[in-house]
């Protein structure tokens, strides 16, 4: 195994980059970053990576900013300060270009929590279609609701509603509701420098790898 855990120097760093947001503090401590904050980063991603190779063969997951790894750096356009206030990875398997789009394996922490989580985070309008026209044929249906309560019992929780009405043309549902789909699990941040951590976020992820096939199966189409 690669991945040696993250620090308190880790915890301290997103503790200090949350009041010092700009450009030449985070200059200042790049080091810090580079050493508790990417490179256990990258340590973890190979680690889950080969561990989920035994599930599922067309994971993505090359640790690195952009593929696999977070860029820490924001975009300006759409943000008033120059770094995330968070770090983690998202590994994925699916057909579209843009990653998020697809179902996967997403980790991260911030000065707060540890969130970690597997399935898809946003539906595209074709995957949204299809997705509602699954939930609407009874053995589809019947495969998501088992492992909704599989899941409870695993101590996972569902991703919340994203509408507030039923759409247009559709029964309600337990469903029908959603454009993610994904099973979560929130941490106290310091569970982050826990010498099992990498335990933890396997167990999730086998404990939740059904839904990204369910996923696969019935929003890849």
């Amino acid at each position: 195994m690669n991945f040696k855990g993250y620090t308190k120097e880790t915890l301290s760093f997103m503790s200090d980059l949350l009041f010092n947001n700009n450009k030449k503090w985070f200059e200042n401590n790049r080091e810090r970053f580079e050493k508790y904050v990417k490179e256990p980063t990258v340590d973890l991603v190979y680690d889950i990576g080969n561990i989920l190779y035994e599930y599922t063969e067309n994971i993505n997951c090359e640790p690195l900013p952009g593929k696999a790894l977070f860029r820490i750096n924001n975009n300006m356009r759409f943000s008033k300060i120059p770094y995330k206030k968070y770090y983690g990875f998202f590994v994925w398997e699916g057909p579209n270009k843009f990653k998020m789009d697809n179902s996967g394996f997403y980790f991260y922490f911030d000065s707060e929590k540890v969130f970690i989580s597997c399935g898809i985070h946003q539906m595209n309008k074709n995957y949204t279609e299809n997705f509602r026209r699954s939930i609407f044929s009874t053995i589809a249906y019947n495969e998501l609701y088992k492992l909704y309560l599989k899941g409870i019992k695993k101590k996972l929780c569902i991703c919340e509603d994203s509408l507030k009405r039923t759409p247009s043309g559709y029964n309600e549902n337990l469903f029908i509701k959603k454009k993610t789909l994904y099973f979560y699990r929130v941490f106290p941040y310091d569970i982050l420098t826990d010498k099992d951590l990498s335990g933890i976020i396997t167990e999730t992820y086998i404990n939740s790898i059904s839904m990204h096939e369910w996923i696969k199966r019935h929003v890849y189409i």
